[in-house]
């Protein structure tokens, strides 16, 4: 325990003795600073702390109670205790009236150490409920600083919407006026009916969940779009009874701002590459137009096959372009529509063949990206031109199959049922032109190819879609 400081308040020695005494035997740690005149006194008072005053009430320049007076002003919080030799009923009540916090008669000083405790304690809990008063003020100040500087508008709504507070930027966001007239108004009065029948079932919300929600409106300020996020939290009362909503809001008009500008720019941007597959396009189509002519033309065989090969590939491409310009995403392609419309155009191709060849289409229902779709659908069109051409061979079905496995990892497959392969078949070991393009595009897919060999012929190839390389060389 503490060492505690006394002041004591005795012009007679022999008292003081007896009184030092018995403090001495509650064994209690204390330090007795002894005066006996008003002037010493009130200079203790004034100089030193003390955390007990133990006061005579008969002295021969003053009493007690003007003793207890000179205490309340100098130390208000030190406990005060008469000691007197004689005291009347009326006038100890007088004393306790006044402040004294017990009183001692001399001739029962064994009641003094019991008094000086319950002082001493009683203090003690009155000075932590006072730190704690304090604390919870200066909080209450912080909060309310906090608030009320706060850039963002805060209130508080009760049930019924009425406002309980706001701070100034809640006042110039809902009524252009200033925070002390805002209290004591509905909701319903400060926003648009339709607003305010929305904001009303958010409070309601609230309330009833007993946690946050959010709401964001729009309306007008000065005939200028604003825009508001709210969040309401519901506030607990006492004994956990909620029937209040505190609302912070955000203004994100520069964010919807910027959202409106974005969506405009990229409606501009769509068409725009809306416009530049529709000009690709085209410019592919009036390149497959002059190599068709070139076909017409010559008399050459093997020229025609070649000029043929390069027309379906730059087709394949052309496809990919003519399905973006028509497609509301243009950076994906569906992919089983595309592979569909370029078996359509293969077999129109190929008119002279046998009609009996059949292509299954068993491409997943699927969009990849178009700089996916572009190497994929070459792939395709290479295989399936070079096994129109082994019809002779006896290919009579092709099977073209793509697959996205859960992985992200994409599965693309063409086979047929004609010739068999040799088993010592290398792809990079091919000298063809064919072959040497399914090479260059297998690297820029950055894709595995495994080829089987027996029937049906297989030729498969795996990638993730990320990882596209650039063209190798042909």
């Amino acid at each position: 325990m503490r060492l505690i400081n006394v002041l004591l308040l005795e012009d007679n020695e022999f008292d003081a003795e007896l009184i030092e005494l018995e403090i001495e035997q509650s064994n209690l740690p204390h330090r007795i600073t002894r005066v006996e005149t008003r002037s010493d006194y009130k200079q203790a008072l004034e100089s030193h702390h003390y955390d007990l005053i133990l006061s005579d009430y008969s002295l021969p320049q003053f009493d007690g109670l003007q003793a207890l007076q000179i205490a309340q002003k100098c130390a208000p919080d030190t406990p005060f205790i008469i000691v007197t030799g004689s005291l009347s009923e009326e006038t100890a009540a007088d004393s306790i009236k006044s402040g004294a916090w017990d009183y001692v008669v001399k001739q029962r000083l064994f009641r003094l150490t019991g008094s000086i405790k319950n002082a001493l304690e009683l203090q003690q809990q009155i000075s932590q409920k006072q730190i704690a008063q304090r604390e919870l003020i200066r909080s209450e100040q912080r909060y309310r600083t906090l608030v009320e500087s706060a850039e963002q508008p805060i209130f508080l709504v009760d049930r019924s919407g009425v406002t309980l507070y706001a701070n100034d930027k809640a006042a110039v966001i809902l009524q252009d006026g200033i925070a002390e007239d805002l209290v004591g108004s509905s909701i319903r009065d400060l926003l648009p009916e339709n607003i305010s029948a929305d904001f009303m079932e958010k409070v309601e919300e609230a309330l009833d969940t007993g946690s946050q929600v959010k709401f964001t409106y729009r309306c007008m300020k000065h005939d200028t779009e604003v825009w508001l996020t709210c969040r309401l939290s519901p506030v607990s009362e006492p004994e956990n009874h909620i029937d209040q909503v505190l609302i912070i809001a955000t203004d994100i008009t520069n964010i919807k701002q910027s959202e409106a500008r974005l969506l405009r720019t990229l409606k501009e941007k769509d068409v725009l590459l809306k416009e530049v597959h529709h000009r690709v396009k085209n410019n592919m189509q009036v390149i497959t137009s002059l190599l068709n002519m070139q076909v017409r033309y010559t008399k050459d065989v093997a020229l025609k096959r070649l000029l043929g090969e390069s027309e379906s590939r730059i087709r394949s491409m052309l496809l990919i372009h003519e399905t973006l310009y028509q497609s509301e995403d243009i950076s994906y392609v569906h992919f089983h529509s595309y592979i569909n419309t370029m078996i359509d155009h293969l077999l129109s191709s190929y008119l002279t063949m046998d009609g009996n060849l059949e292509i299954v289409n068993n491409v997943d229902d699927v969009s990849i990206d178009v700089n996916t779709a572009i190497p994929c659908g070459l792939i395709i069109n290479e295989l399936i031109t070079s096994m129109f051409e082994e019809k002779g061979a006896g290919v009579c079905r092709i099977v073209v199959g793509f697959h996205q496995h859960p992985d992200g990892t994409y599965e693309m497959e063409v086979s047929h049922d004609g010739q068999e392969l040799p088993d010592d078949f290398n792809i990079e070991k091919a000298n063809t032109m064919g072959m040497s393009v399914l090479r260059a595009l297998k690297n820029q897919l950055n894709a595995r190819l495994d080829i089987h060999t027996k029937k049906p012929v297989t030729y498969n190839f795996t990638f993730k879609e990320p990882h596209l390389q650039t063209y190798g060389k042909v």
